[in-house]
């Protein structure tokens, strides 16, 4: 009986000692492509695009799109996070990841953008491009990271504005 005692007690001890803490994560996967807008309704691959991330504002890492625009990487989790696309005879694109949250966070989806460069046109008002392009969150309701939608509406009816101009400029792209 005391064998069986003892042996209990190392087993639970065994057990004990091999269970896996809980590990929470550290960074988001961010993924996506890089292309140029041709018109209203297309875009195609643009490749080779330098991306800089800005980490409250101090940069700390360039990354690179490959030959068929894609680009993979990981951003920290709890930072401010700027990327900034930029390609020569193109506008910069930002986008900003606020990675900060209170949520102990053990699995995140991948953060899955495509990033429509604007070709460089003479003669046209870009500085509503200097913000970013979109915001990017944490959002509790849904548990995982999420286009501040708002934000995000109001960007896109800036460069739609600013896209109107440049068809009106010129018609190559």
């Amino acid at each position: 009986m005391r064998a069986l005692i003892v042996m209990s007690f190392l087993l639970y001890c065994t057990i004990a000692l091999c269970q896996k803490e809980t590990t929470y994560i550290d960074s988001i996967t961010v993924k996506g492509v890089t292309t140029k807008f041709k018109n209203k309704y297309e875009t195609s691959v643009i490749e080779k695009v330098k991306i800089h991330a800005y980490k409250y504002n101090s940069k700390y890492t360039t990354f690179y799109s490959d030959s068929v625009g894609y680009f993979e990487f990981n951003i920290p989790i709890n930072s401010y996070i700027v990327l900034a696309f930029e390609k020569e005879d193109y506008i910069v694109k930002r986008v900003l990841f606020d990675t900060r949250t209170t949520a102990k966070l053990k699995k995140i989806n991948p953060f899955d953008l495509e990033i429509v460069m604007l070709k460089y046109f003479k003669g046209i008002d870009y500085n509503d491009l200097d913000f970013p392009i979109t915001r990017v969150e944490y959002d509790e309701e849904i548990k995982d990271f999420n286009y501040a939608s708002t934000y995000t509406q109001l960007m896109l009816k800036k460069q739609e504005k600013i896209l109107f101009n440049m068809t009106r400029k010129s018609n190559q792209f």
